[in-house]
């Protein structure tokens, strides 16, 4: 339900703003997708990670745990909030003049955040649905609302105000809304030992989303520069169907996340590829045909986005052809999260962001969107294989019993 409204909304706004307002919409809300991912630091990982191993100890362990953790991931949300802004007024290229952008900037960012943290802390939690709903359908439903309010009136301005608005109400009003409710306090101003500890634990991740994220951010702003509006449109819409596949699938594995952490914990190394291996072949069966589907209709899945979005048909089919890969390879993401091994997941992210941003300058100043696709497609799967790799490699060497035992 939530991946068809999400779907739903993208199809409304491009179809109020037309192609063009609406790639100013796509970038905008693509940049504060991605600040406030990486803002989250890497702290959302660290809740689905160790909730599992400290829920039996109770609800003030809990509270005492994800408290300081939100508090530390909304003050780097404000800093990178702070950098959009300075960003926009460099380079002119803002939605707004004024303090409501900054606030606007700041209120999205720090939603994202929080989203992703209270998402993953339920994923842990052993609450799947609850963690989709608190990530992606309250806030798709709010914007979907805000977007049905404003319907003709419709302008980029208000469609981007409206994204903020839904990921701000969606990641504080999580705080006090089923499976948070009863734990204690959702935030607290963090002491510097637990600001320390949740920035070292957190660095190796943050380093790995911050430079994904630029990997994405670095070739988006070249194809800004080089091509126009409309592309970035085409490109953006394409890629929203390729996220929502990801979506799905990470839902999908959700349902494994707190036995992948606590086989990991427990150096179980068979029950964790067992697990590994039936979260890929449910998302395989689940979510093949239809992407294969997508892939056969482009042009008809892009003609609902309105007149002139089926020329993204061919991006939107290499968009697909790499989902279906990354489906074949399964959750290694969260297989080499659950391992521990964030220091290699750092260096891989870096490797992947020079990666992508040296290709993305010979390849998308000539050949546009399409180079774009590639260029993206390509470097993720290449990551997400590094990341099974490192993790069979580890399988490979053997464990002590006693260790494992211990």
């Amino acid at each position: 339900a939530g991946s068809f409204m999400q779907l739903l909304v993208t199809v409304l706004i491009a179809r109020l703003l037309g192609v063009e307002a609406a790639g100013i919409y796509f970038f905008w809300t693509a940049l504060m997708l991605e600040t406030g991912q990486s803002a989250a630091f890497g702290l959302d990982k660290l809740a689905v990670r160790e909730l599992p191993r400290v829920e039996s100890k109770g609800k003030a362990a809990i509270t005492a745990f994800l408290a300081p953790l939100r508090s530390t991931g909304l003050m780097i949300a404000w800093i990178g909030a702070l950098g959009l802004f300075v960003y926009s007024e460099l380079s002119g290229s803002k939605v707004m003049d004024g303090v409501g952008w900054w606030l606007i900037l700041t209120a999205s960012v720090s939603g994202v955040t929080l989203s992703m943290i209270n998402s993953e802390a339920m994923t842990g939690l052993g609450k799947p649905v609850m963690a989709v709903i608190y990530r992606h359908t309250l806030p798709t439903t709010i914007l979907l609302l805000s977007v049905l309010v404003c319907w003709t009136r419709l302008t980029p301005e208000a469609a981007v105000m409206s994204y903020s608005l839904a990921f701000a109400v969606a990641g504080f009003g999580a705080l006090i809304g089923p499976g948070f409710r009863g734990l204690g306090v959702p935030l607290k101003i963090p002491t510097v030992t637990e600001i320390k500890g949740n920035m070292k634990e957190g660095f190796p991740i943050f380093l790995n989303t911050v430079f994904g994220s630029a990997s994405f951010l670095v070739p988006l702003l070249i194809l800004e520069r080089t091509h126009s509006s409309e592309e970035i449109s085409l490109l953006t819409t394409g890629m929203r169907i390729f996220v929502l596949f990801g979506v799905l699938g990470n839902a999908i594995y959700s349902l494994q996340m707190p036995g992948l952490s606590r086989a990991a914990h427990k150096n179980d190394r068979t029950e964790l590829f067992r697990l590994y291996r039936l979260s890929m072949f449910r998302a395989l069966m689940i979510l093949g045909l239809p992407c294969i589907g997508v892939l056969v209709m482009a042009p008809l899945v892009m003609s609902m986005f309105g007149e002139g979005f089926e020329r993204g048909a061919d991006g939107l089919r290499v968009f697909m052809v790499f989902a279906m890969m990354i489906l074949m390879i399964g959750p290694s993401v969260q297989l080499i999260l659950m391992v521990g091994k964030m220091k290699e997941m750092a260096f891989v992210g870096i490797a992947h962001c020079l990666v992508a941003s040296v290709a993305a300058v010979f390849v998308v100043p000539r050949f546009g969107a399409l180079g774009f696709a590639c260029v993206m497609g390509a470097c993720v799967i290449l990551e997400h294989l590094v990341y099974l790799i490192l993790s069979c490699y580890d399988v490979k060497r053997g464990i002590d019993p006693d260790a494992a035992e211990e």
